[in-house]
């Protein structure tokens, strides 16, 4: 029940001056159109902004009078600012894990890139040429869920490491996790410099190829193809946010500026310590003039794990019918890809080079 719809149906309830301050507590947080029991259900952000955590430290343990010439905590910013030596400190993002989540594990599929058919009726042997080079789009989306931020903005690098699958998943126990490993490119640094709230989105080309040879006796038929095994996965990416003092004191020096005068009015030397006596998801590291901070985000992906190029000989009579050509990847299985098909009977070797673009949806 809401509390106005408590406080008009029992007017009398209770007498305790508990039960009266609770009642003009909500009744002035209507009268200024504000919730006063709001903040009772803030909780701390995810994003954590080392510049203001400083800053709220320094404010907070800055023992000198305020140009009021009064000490109170409320004067001491009047007419002051903070000047942050950025330059001493180091970051760095270390990938501890990549687990893939549980409602988001399957299989690679096949995408089927080229198909063409070899048919030999030129009376002797014959060798064809199998030959052709395509691409596709690798694409990456990350959004940090909860991370360590400086002046509303990350500025992260890292290389992204093989998926691990989820122990409580039905589906993990029948695949293998080289399934999922990471093509070069894929698996490079990831550099991300955004601000607060913006997703990091890559896209790489990729180019896969076959250059090989065919021999068909007289008569016979061979279809070939090139495929690409696809991931597509989502999932979470825990990182080790590492902060570090380079500063010969091991401390972040801070100074407090006078607005007008531009006067130095002190210097706090901010140790790792006391950043992280303040909180409690910093965690102070052995040489005590670093802390680490657990950085957590989601990644959405699609990838070629690998090509896979295939030639198969046709019986007599046999010829590839729609039912063998969805399970080549024309299907459901192909999910945008373009059919490219073409029937050789050369009277001589022929270079199958395809030229013609392929459209592919990821």
């Amino acid at each position: 029940m809401p509390i106005s719809s408590f406080i008009y149906l029992f007017p009398d309830s209770g007498d305790s001056v508990t039960w009266h301050l609770f009642k003009m507590a909500y009744l002035c947080g209507k009268l200024f159109s504000r919730d006063p029991f709001a903040s009772m259900e803030k909780r701390e952000p995810p994003i954590v902004d080392l510049d203001k955590v400083i800053s709220d430290w320094v404010w907070e343990n800055l023992d000198i009078p305020a140009l009021c010439c009064c000490r109170p905590d409320r004067c001491k910013k009047k007419g002051l600012q903070l000047k942050i030596d950025w330059s001493v400190i180091d970051r760095e993002d270390v990938v501890q894990k990549f687990t893939i989540l549980p409602d988001h594990v399957s299989p690679p599929k096949a995408v089927q890139l080229f198909r063409t058919k070899f048919h030999n009726n030129s009376g002797q042997p014959q060798v064809f040429t199998f030959k052709t080079q395509r691409q596709t789009q690798t694409s990456v989306e990350m959004s940090v869920q909860q991370g360590l931020s400086i002046g509303g903005r990350f500025q992260m690098a890292f290389p992204l490491v093989k998926p691990s699958l989820p122990e409580n998943a039905a589906t993990a126990a029948s695949m293998d996790p080289d399934d999922f490993q990471l093509t070069s490119s894929l698996g490079g640094h990831i550099t991300w410099n955004v601000n607060v709230g913006e997703k990091m989105t890559k896209q790489e080309t990729m180019t896969w190829g076959v250059d090989s040879q065919v021999q068909l006796n007289d008569g016979e038929r061979a279809v070939a193809t090139l495929k690409v095994m696809e991931a597509k996965l989502v999932g979470l990416l825990t990182l080790k946010t590492i902060i570090k003092v380079t500063s010969y004191t091991k401390k972040i020096p801070v100074d407090v500026i006078d607005k007008k005068t531009g006067e130095i009015v002190a210097t706090v030397d901010l140790s790792c310590k006391c950043l992280c006596d303040s909180r409690d998801d910093f965690e102070l590291m052995a040489d005590r003039s670093s802390f680490c901070f657990t950085t957590i985000m989601t990644c959405k992906t699609v990838y070629g794990v690998e090509q896979v190029a295939a030639v198969r000989l046709l019986g007599e009579d046999e010829d590839v019918d729609e039912e063998e050509e969805a399970r080549d990847g024309h299907g459901d299985g192909a999910e945008g890809g373009v059919r490219v098909e073409e029937v050789i009977e050369p009277e001589e070797n022929v270079n199958v080079s395809m030229t013609r673009p392929l459209i592919k949806c990821a």
